[in-house]
């Protein structure tokens, strides 16, 4: 991946790496409702992917936001949440010929990162395909090793069972 992606970086080296569609939403306070893509555990609590995402009755693509342990609920994939976030503009390249994460965010179709300000709210459960339910049952997999195994070694057992290496 990070070889395709420095290669488009080479070749189309004027490609902008896409932003939500207004700039008023960035760096503030908004009200999202969505769609939950992908859940994963992070170490301070959860990153999730947000699709179809809503924002003051305008409708943008995807969204990555961090939900903190403290506001973290039982969530599965498919569920339309509402939750108040912080969002900010992707990451551009820090230093010349390091990873640009902000562009790599862009191919995968994610137009803004961010964190919750306040707990998530689910508004409607999504009865769940194959892809959801395989989803879930790695996530209740992997916090059923947290429970039994403890932080460290349940991260570590997750890392080799399920390949969820997000909190090692």
């Amino acid at each position: 991946v990070h070889v395709c992606i420095y290669i488009i970086e080479r070749v189309y080296p004027k490609i902008s790496v896409t932003t939500m569609k207004s700039s008023n939403f960035l760096m503030s306070s908004v009200l999202i409702m969505s769609n939950i893509t992908s859940i994963k555990p992070a170490r301070r609590g959860t990153q999730m992917i947000l699709e179809n995402v809503r924002v003051d009755n305008e409708n943008f693509g995807k969204v990555r936001v961090n939900i903190a342990k403290k506001f973290d609920i039982n969530l599965q994939h498919g569920d339309y949440v509402k939750l108040r976030a912080k969002l900010f503009p992707l990451p551009s390249r820090i230093l010349p010929d390091s990873f640009d994460f902000g562009f790599y965010l862009s191919l995968s179709g994610i137009q803004a990162t961010g964190y919750a300000l306040s707990p998530l709210k689910v508004m409607a459960k999504k009865a769940t395909n194959f892809d959801g339910f395989i989803q879930n049952t790695r996530t209740s997999i992997y916090d059923r090793l947290i429970k039994v195994l403890g932080q460290r070694e349940g991260n570590f057992a997750a890392a080799i069972l399920i390949g969820e290496t997000k909190a090692i």
